[in-house]
């Protein structure tokens, strides 16, 4: 098992992040994989199955490129495709740093707090 400042080191080197979750699974739908959070932290470019769950953290083609669940060749096409544009990658960089500086669990918290407010309000 690597150590926390392994996996930072090891994600400094990396030129781009792949994120295959399985869309076939009960829990596909509600998931919120911690990688994705460390790559947008690390300013990586994504791969990311086209999962509903994490096209409410990351948008096409600002954050990540989406793949088809089980689709080796979409997948392929989709790293290919980050792997060939300089521009792509350098801009995911920019947005995925600026993003995960907004992901934090004390705005999750202002998030959840605002929403119980709006459901509380009279004529609800």
């Amino acid at each position: 098992m690597l150590d926390r400042d392994a996996i930072r080191n090891l994600l400094q080197h990396a030129s781009i992040a792949v994120l295959p979750n399985d869309a076939g699974t009960p829990d596909s739908q509600y998931t919120s994989p911690l990688k994705l959070f460390e790559y947008l932290a690390a300013g990586l470019p994504i791969v990311a199955t086209d999962l509903a769950a994490i096209r409410e953290i990351v948008t096409e083609p600002d954050n990540c490129l989406f793949f088809e669940s089980g689709n080796a060749s979409d997948l392929a096409t989709k790293i290919n495709t980050l792997l060939a544009d300089a521009d792509l990658r350098r801009t995911m960089r920019r947005n995925n740093r600026e993003l995960s500086k907004t992901l934090t669990w004390e705005r999750r918290a202002e998030t959840i707090v605002d929403a119980n407010r709006q459901r509380s309000l009279p004529g609800r």
